[in-house]
Order: C-alpha cells, then structure tokens, then sequence
C-alpha cells in the first residue's frame, strides 16, 4: 500500500468487511473506526519522534522512513559506545583520553 493509493480500494480491501458487515449499524461502527483512527493519529507523532531521534512526526510517513532514522540514529549510537569503549582502553592516561574523545567528536561533528 502507498500513501497516495486509491481510496476506493482501499475501502473495498480493508474497510468494507468493517463498515459494510450484515447487521452492523454503519454510522456507529463509522464513528467508533473514526474514533480510534483519531487516538492513533494523536499517538504516532509522538512515537515517530521518539524512534526517529526527533527527525520524523508526520502520521503518513512511510514506515521503512522511520525505520531507517529509527536503525541510523540508535545503531549509531551503539557504534559510538562501542568506539568509545575502544578509545578508553587505548589511552594511556587523562590527557590522552581528553585528546582521543575530542579527536572522535570532532570526526562525529563533519557530515557524512
């Protein structure tokens, strides 16, 4: 499914065994799938945000987008603990660390 998808389509493969079931009062039923749209389009924002380091939080955004922010800034960050871990056991001493820390921030501060 994409985005910009047909609507009619949409409705015939996912909607309609809700809204059009035998027996089920489809104003209600509209209402109560609205409702829970709604909370969900309240929610997603906050956790796209969350998963994405603060780069995605519009509702529509593709997953594998969120995905990819999501593994780019939480893989990253266990690179960097990893890296760090390194850089300690390489120094010999304060002055050294301080020297290697600064060196790495500096290589982490130029874009890719």
């Amino acid at each position: 499914m994409t985005a910009d998808g047909d609507y009619n389509e949409t409705y015939a493969r996912f909607w309609a065994g809700i809204i059009d079931a035998p027996g089920v009062d489809r104003e209600d039923k509209i209402r109560r799938e609205l409702h829970d749209y709604t909370f969900l389009m309240e929610q997603v924002p906050s956790v796209y945000d969350a998963v994405s380091g603060g780069r995605i939080s519009k509702p529509n955004t593709m997953a594998f987008e969120v995905i990819g922010q999501f593994e780019q800034h939480y893989v990253r960050r266990g690179d960097v603990v990893g890296d760090l871990r390194a850089i300690v056991a390489d120094a010999s001493d304060f002055d050294e660390l301080r020297k290697l820390v600064s060196e790495y921030a500096d290589r982490a501060d130029r874009p890719e």
